[in-house]
């Protein structure tokens, strides 16, 4: 049904337990929502750092895994609702603040600075994966270049000029790689790609 069609009367008898305890643990529907895309993100980062293990490769890692979230963005419409309706939310701009932490650690003493470059990067994304992709003439490979071009030009301004080609890298490499949604936000891929890739980069 997805995040908007979803109640928290749905999701307790789902998970066979009284209405008020997803209320409890949670506080609110939102919440919730940004709990699942969280735990969800957690798995593709982790799948991204098999790709390009963040110990050596930060900077492809970074990439690799922006893009790969905003390529699934636009591609999955239950993924982009429940993005769309828990951007604004203030747990997920905590979230972002942590994962531009993990992903620029070295910038990490301009805090304030990127928690309302994260806060941006949330609603403009937003923003974007939420236009009528089917009334358009953009595709969604163009939006999602469009997308990470945007995050190279708020977060890593020295990089903008070479948005095309770190494109067209990254995301040969996201479509080898086969990520794919399943039910209750499971992610599948191609693990022996991964695998191949991650033992070349060791090399």
């Amino acid at each position: 049904k997805g995040y908007s069609a979803t109640t928290m009367r749905m999701i307790a008898q789902a998970s066979q337990t009284s209405i008020g305890l997803p209320s409890y643990y949670f506080g609110s529907k939102e919440s919730l929502g940004v709990a699942v895309y969280k735990e969800f993100r957690q798995k593709l980062n982790h799948a991204c750092r098999m790709f390009y293990p963040s110990e050596t490769h930060l900077t492809e890692y970074r990439y690799f895994s922006v893009l790969s979230d905003a390529a699934l963005l636009v591609e999955n419409p239950i993924y982009r609702d429940l993005y769309v309706s828990t951007a604004s939310h203030a747990d997920m701009g905590e979230y972002m603040v942590s994962m531009l932490a993990e992903f620029h650690p070295e910038n990490w003493i301009l805090g304030k600075y990127q928690y309302l470059n994260a806060l941006t990067v949330v609603a403009v994304k937003a923003n974007l994966v939420n236009a009528d992709l089917g009334k358009s003439k953009i595709t969604p490979k163009e939006l999602t270049e469009f997308i990470f071009h945007r995050y190279l030009r708020m977060q890593e301004p020295e990089h903008a000029g070479e948005a095309a080609g770190l494109f067209r890298k990254y995301y040969e490499e996201y479509q080898e790689c086969g990520f794919r949604i399943l039910d209750r936000f499971e992610l599948e891929y191609d693990r022996e790609q991964l695998e191949r890739h991650r033992q070349k980069m060791d090399k």
